[in-house]
């Protein structure tokens, strides 16, 4: 091998490592951004839940409201 040839394969195997590094934190960041979101749908998801239970029962005392004028 030249030496050119060898620089050239050290520069590739450099800019290689460095993309490596990018795509792994890249990866890692995603993967938390991926875990944050999955506990903001959680919370979301409870949020709606109490929300409908709640207005359920509103419904329910109106319901019985209109009943007892009957």
């Amino acid at each position: 091998m030249t030496s050119d040839t060898l620089k050239n394969l050290e520069d590739r195997a450099t800019e290689l490592a460095y993309r490596y590094e990018q795509l792994r934190k890249s990866h890692s960041r995603l993967q938390s951004d991926h875990l944050n979101l999955l506990e903001e749908k959680d919370r979301l998801l409870e949020h709606n839940r109490l929300a409908r239970d709640k207005i359920e029962g509103m419904i329910g005392r109106l319901k019985t409201m209109e009943q007892g004028n009957d």
